[in-house]
């Protein structure tokens, strides 16, 4: 998928921003307890959020709660919102550059871990940055 992802950005036709959804968007799979906390987060805040976990490994037990799991999304599809989210998984969300390379603005959640280009970028310039428990993520 990082392949297909990569591809996504590097041939999107870009929707202009007013077309755009006004919601921060999010797909990916239950990696973290964070990523399932931003699933209740959605759902008190459907107007803001287009969240869903595309695959169940982690907490399987709880799909019952933060299903059903949907389809993968597209790149393309990604841009078609204003904002995207970035949270991390195992390790450092691997979508992070590619969600910066796109038409969006970027919310990052804080991090215990690096990338090599994080030095290089400047918060509140480069992406909005959010608690790492999500606690403040609504009102940005």
């Amino acid at each position: 998928r990082v392949t297909l992802d990569i591809l996504s950005v590097q041939s999107n036709n870009e929707v202009p921003w007013s077309a755009k959804k006004s919601q921060a968007f999010w797909r990916g799979r239950d990696s973290r307890r964070e990523r399932l906390d931003l699933i209740d987060i959605a759902k008190q805040h459907p107007h803001l959020f287009n969240t869903s976990l595309t695959n169940f490994f982690f907490f399987r037990d709880e799909e019952h709660i933060y299903g059903p799991k949907a389809k993968h999304v597209s790149f393309f599809k990604f841009f078609d919102y204003k904002y995207q989210l970035n949270i991390d998984g195992t390790v450092a969300a691997y979508r992070f550059p590619y969600l910066m390379a796109g038409s969006g603005v970027v919310f990052k959640q804080d991090s215990t871990y690096y990338e090599f280009f994080y030095r290089d970028l400047e918060p509140l310039v480069h992406f909005i940055p959010f608690e790492r428990n999500l606690s403040d993520l609504v009102e940005k």
